[in-house]
């Protein structure tokens, strides 16, 4: 019989956790590994644009989860359903949920590994879990929990999973535009070219000059390997990025194999919100880069 997770703390109450969005501003895809995943050096942040998730835990080994966007799998396929099912394997409890979506799904924000990390980290604390056993429970969640599980600033290499922390770096404002509409990215991968035939500059010098608020090569550095493909197939997604550098952005670029655009605002620069921007069919936002963790993420009910 598996060994009986005991908590810490009575974990009856309900509570509320926010899953924030992850933005990549560096996104390298390298080379090819032998398990068929790519290895990547990306610098991730998260922002203060949230998922909401309310939880109640009960001993019966139910694990449900409702969604307020019909189209949401809500069985095997549903992000959180995965993260209860490896946490509390062998366990007595189980998880009730209910999802508040509002980070777009397909968007290049992470949104559903985002809610599967704030699960594993409210579970990981209520049940004295190691962080070296949940990065190894949460890749088989999806590649990018492991970043969320810790979130904030960091460089993220392997394929996803080994996370280093980026500490001291000033807080970022960013316009991030949801150019809505639907997005195909299941042909991306297959469509990059070779590694060795793809520049790869360099994410050190990225870091550098975050570190050094030097905001304006900041903003030059900005980078994704997918851009000019997803570019390619959707040239639409090109002439907004030109409009966010338009309306001034330091820098702008796709994030994750997008649809969503980021573009970075220099100190000083008024948020996106106050911008004259006729672009229809569009929304856009201005973010904040949040800490790893930031309060508030946990809160009783």
């Amino acid at each position: 019989m598996p060994a009986e997770i005991l908590p810490l703390f009575p974990v009856h109450r309900p509570v509320r956790l926010l899953a924030p969005a992850k933005v990549n501003l560096f996104l390298d895809i390298l080379d090819r590994r032998a398990d068929g995943y790519h290895n990547l050096d990306a610098v991730n942040v998260s922002v203060d644009f949230f998922d909401e998730i309310e939880l109640q835990m009960n001993e019966d080994g139910i694990i449900a989860v409702e969604c307020n966007v019909p189209e949401i799998p809500t069985n095997d396929d549903n992000h959180l359903v995965r993260a209860a099912k490896v946490i509390l394997q062998g366990s007595r409890w189980g998880v009730s949920m209910r999802l508040l979506k509002r980070i777009p799904v397909g968007g290049g924000l992470g949104g559903g590994t985002s809610d599967a990390a704030a699960l594993i980290r409210y579970l990981a604390r209520a049940f004295n879990l190691s962080e070296r056993t949940l990065i190894r429970k949460s890749l088989s969640v999806g590649s990018d929990v492991p970043y969320s599980l810790i979130g904030g600033n960091a460089r993220v290499t392997g394929r996803g999973e080994v996370v280093q922390r980026l500490h001291g770096l000033p807080p970022l404002r960013l316009a991030l535009l949801d150019p809505l509409g639907s997005h195909e990215t299941g042909a991306v991968y297959g469509r990059l070219p070779p590694s060795s035939d793809r520049r790869h500059p360099p994410a050190d010098l990225f870091v550098e000059a975050w570190r050094n608020g030097d905001f304006e090569l900041l903003g030059l550095q900005m980078f994704n390997a997918f851009q000019e493909v997803v570019f390619e197939l959707e040239p639409r997604l090109a002439r907004l990025r030109e409009e966010l550098l338009n309306q001034g952005c330091l820098g702008a670029c796709l994030t994750g194999t997008g649809s969503h655009l980021v573009g970075l605002l220099g100190p000083g620069q008024s948020p996106c919100e106050e911008w004259s921007w006729s672009v229809s069919d569009t929304r856009i936002r201005t973010v904040n880069t949040l800490e790893s963790d930031f309060p508030g993420w946990f809160q009783r009910v």
